[in-house]
């Protein structure tokens, strides 16, 4: 069985954008172009690395961090 997966976003806001999973699909999605954004409770070393790379991380889940996503 196939499966059609829909065309993903321009922009992109992850939640819980430091955690292992979900800050390496945040890196996949910046380096295909997307613009992307993600918040979580703590910044770390990884949400660091993302920032780095022109990824916004905001601390703390809050529906105005959405912005434009």
């Amino acid at each position: 069985m196939r499966t059609t997966v829909k065309a993903i976003p321009q922009r992109v806001h992850l939640v819980g954008a430091g955690g292992i999973h979900m800050s390496a699909i945040a890196q996949i999605l910046r380096a295909r172009g997307h613009t992307v954004s993600g918040s979580d409770l703590y910044l770390t070393p990884l949400t660091e690395r993302l920032e780095a790379m022109g990824v916004t991380v905001s601390r703390g889940h809050d529906a105005a961090h959405l912005g434009e996503a």
